[in-house]
């Protein structure tokens, strides 16, 4: 069974009347594998992002005086926003699931789950293409046929007041992750043979059909679902402008990913 160890009680704790407690709450088994697979927190690390940045506390609840970042701050309307703070959750006594910043992000399986938060500029005219590209580094022996990730985003839109599902349509957002398969996979590496891996990402249709318009505040959420052995330290990432093609394979559903991710 392939799962997140440190995460193996959050389905208790993390339901509540902020995220709710549907079929979508909490982990998804994805029987279609042959097993079950059991992944992060469904987005939620990536709502507590939004809320963190909007009105960040300390650990005892009050207000940190730290400026919230500016919805859709002013910027060309070709753009490239470059990313490099990222988070994980941790369980607080009192405050149950809280984002902490992180200084070596990395998605292994078994490992925390990351989020990390990044404007639309407000005078985006839509035009463009989006593309948000992971840059990371692959280090370790092979031992799986294929490492997927899985990628939840919420937002809150200019003018919006909370936190609102990016992708999908069910109350839930459980319809809104999307899991990803890196190309090419890991076969004939040896412990010594590091490897550089960029994943374009096209926000649109062609790839992980997220919805966004200018002025948008969006956090996203990576989850290890299938590991391949090796431990990819996310580097950073980028959301700009441009066309570009999809690098790595996009299924919208659990039942779409391959048989042989086993």
């Amino acid at each position: 069974m392939v799962k997140h160890k440190r995460w193996a009680a959050l389905g208790v704790v993390v339901c509540g009347s902020l995220f709710g407690c549907g079929p979508g709450a909490g982990f998804l088994g994805l029987q279609d594998y042959g097993r079950d697979i059991l992944f992060g927190i469904g987005g939620r690390l990536a709502t507590l992002a939004l809320l963190n940045a909007i009105a960040p506390q300390d650990g005892d609840g009050d207000q940190t005086g730290q400026p919230a970042p500016t919805p859709g701050a002013t910027g060309p309307a070709v753009f490239s926003v470059q990313v490099d703070n990222f988070l994980t959750g941790r369980v607080d006594s009192n405050l149950g699931l809280t984002p902490v910043p992180v200084d070596d992000p990395a998605l292994v399986e078994g490992g925390d789950a990351l989020a990390y938060t990044a404007a639309i500029p407000s005078n985006y005219d839509g035009t463009s293409p989006l593309v948000m590209r992971l840059r990371m580094f692959r280090e370790g022996l092979c031992d799986g046929t294929c490492f997927i990730l899985s990628i939840d985003a919420r937002c809150i839109r200019d003018g919006g007041t909370a936190p609102e599902c990016v992708g999908g349509t069910a109350d839930d957002c459980g319809d809104g992750t999307r899991f990803v398969r890196v190309n090419p996979d890991c076969a004939g590496l040896d412990e010594e043979d590091n490897r550089f891996v960029v994943l374009d990402l096209p926000l649109g249709d062609s790839g992980l059909a997220f919805p966004v318009a200018a002025g948008d505040f969006l956090a996203f959420e990576l989850n290890t679902i299938v590991g391949d052995g090796g431990v990819y330290s996310v580097l950073g990432v980028e959301i700009a402008t441009g066309e570009v093609p999809l690098r790595a394979e996009v299924f919208r559903s659990g039942d779409s990913v391959p048989q042989d991710c086993q």
